[in-house]
């Protein structure tokens, strides 16, 4: 049996869906066109750093980020 932290649970890969609303200047993310939230499909025990690395801001970037709501 795999270890469930790595995202994969006897054999079958586990993911989690995320709904993001970026706020002020993290809207450049937003693909093209895009408005209002997001969502991402990540591979479960994944952390917001995780997160924002698909989402491509830098690991170094300052902001505030709120986990469910």
């Amino acid at each position: 049996m795999a270890d469930r932290r790595d995202g994969v649970y006897s054999g079958v890969a586990i993911t989690v869906t995320v709904t993001v609303t970026l706020f002020a200047d993290l809207r450049r993310f937003l693909p093209r066109g895009a408005d209002g939230p997001q969502r991402f499909t990540l591979p479960a025990g994944a952390t917001l750093a995780d997160l924002l690395t698909v989402i491509g801001v830098a690991a170094d970037a300052e902001l505030t980020a709120a986990v469910d709501g």
